[in-house]
């Protein structure tokens, strides 16, 4: 005997699809306590929008996701003891995120040059 659909449309089967997925990878954070991921934009429908739109809404995730790695970076930085922060170990911290800050910022030139 077949069930009765839950839902209207595939449409709507597939948006309670990943508000679950949203829901367990949320759980799964908390669990390991770390903080929430930003909410991602919704899905344009790819074949009617033009290249320069989603590649522009993809470099700004982008940008997105390096502050995320930036203000992370930093205050793990700034938690660590000052003889830690002075250590061969520190200095090499820095300079990959000072290397993460420069791609930062080459994703901001990139998008003012287009612009």
């Amino acid at each position: 005997m077949p069930q009765d659909k839950k839902y209207a449309s595939d449409g709507q089967r597939q948006a309670a699809y990943r508000r679950r997925m949203v829901q367990a990878r949320e759980a799964q954070l908390l669990m390991r306590a770390l903080p929430p991921l930003p909410p991602l934009p919704p899905l344009p429908p790819i074949p009617t929008m033009p290249g320069s739109v989603r590649w522009r809404a993809m470099l700004n995730q982008a940008r997105v996701n390096l502050d995320s790695v930036t203000t992370e970076m930093q205050s793990y930085y700034e938690e660590r003891s000052p003889s830690w922060q002075e250590s061969e170990r520190g200095e090499g911290f820095l300079e990959h995120m000072e290397a993460v800050r420069e791609v930062r910022d080459s994703l901001d030139d990139l998008s003012s040059d287009r612009g």
